[in-house]
């Protein structure tokens, strides 16, 4: 996210802003081909469908520079250059 107006107001005036979202797409076609029913409406379906955000947020902040500085917002991840 590079919009200034949205950085300044929710991420601290950080240059730009990486915001990793619940997605259920992998989890649903991975039932489907299992011949699984899933369901993504209740608080399992949420921690489900959030470990995917949180593994790719862990990930990034791994790969992430050792001269940038990441500020952690409950599942949202603040880079600083």
């Amino acid at each position: 996210m590079e919009d200034k107006e949205l950085l300044d107001k929710y991420f601290y005036r950080a240059n730009k802003a990486l915001v990793f979202c619940v997605d259920y797409n992998r989890w649903i076609d991975c039932a489907e081909k299992l011949n699984h029913e899933i369901t993504v409406g209740d608080i399992r379906g949420f921690l489900l469908g959030s470990e995917d955000a949180i593994l790719a947020a862990q990930t990034t902040k791994i790969a992430a520079n050792h001269s940038e500085s990441i500020l952690y917002l409950h599942q949202a991840y603040i880079v600083r250059s």
